[in-house]
């Protein structure tokens, strides 16, 4: 192993490991328009909205048109493409003995299904749905704001594999990643994203992974 420090990789998903974003995949699937889209990722921005009440906001955009449904939102979440070189990087510190996690603000069944893909065991999801015994959308169930659940999921694995949090290195591109990379110290961020600023290393490609692990 080139850097003997790190033992944990943690990807974000969207944009790091896909190329969708899966919230707008889904909102608009939902029958959201891109202004309400708009309109509520500001508000939330702004501070004005909590990530729960921005939730309570989507509900009834959601369940308005009768789209709400299990089979609905598994085609939209699973309507994505890697990014270049993410199955080949994740394969190549698998080899290295690193161990591998995807931590995101998306949807457990989203996550679980990509995690699966890249026989990646280390996982965890902020949104998990709730359907009813027909399939149809009752709820999204949160577990706090992004940047607090990642923070606090990547202390959960770091402890469970016995090591200490400046051991992981964490790969995103988005604002809910800023915590995590003042976290680890190890936040690595793909060029151009607005966490650039907080990473221990920025680059263009996850390829260029392998010059730094």
């Amino acid at each position: 192993m080139n850097s003997g420090e790190i033992r944990l990789v943690c990807f974000d998903l969207n944009g790091t490991l896909i190329n969708e974003n899966s919230w707008l995949n889904l909102n608009l699937a939902m029958g959201v328009s891109p202004a309400e889209d708009e309109e509520l990722l500001a508000l939330y921005r702004e501070g004005k909205l909590s990530y729960q009440e921005g939730l309570n906001k989507l509900l009834p955009l959601y369940k308005r048109g009768g789209k709400f449904q299990r089979d609905i939102v598994s085609r939209a979440l699973f309507h994505y493409s890697y990014c270049e070189g993410a199955k080949d990087i994740v394969l190549y510190l698998q080899k290295k003995k690193y161990h591998v996690a995807i931590v995101s603000g998306s949807f457990d069944i989203l996550v679980e299904k990509v995690a699966r893909e890249l026989g990646v065991s280390l996982w965890a999801a902020n949104n998990t749905f709730v359907f009813d015994e027909k399939g149809v959308g009752k709820a999204i169930e949160c577990l706090g704001n992004d940047d607090v659940f990642k923070r606090e999921k990547i202390s959960e694995m770091c402890s469970a594999l016995n090591i200490n949090v400046q051991s992981c290195a964490c790969v995103g591109d988005s604002e809910n990643d800023r915590e995590i990379f003042r976290l680890t110290g190890k936040g690595i961020a793909l060029r151009g994203s607005p966490v650039d600023e907080y990473a221990w290393k920025v680059i263009k490609k996850l390829e260029e992974l392998k010059t730094i692990l």
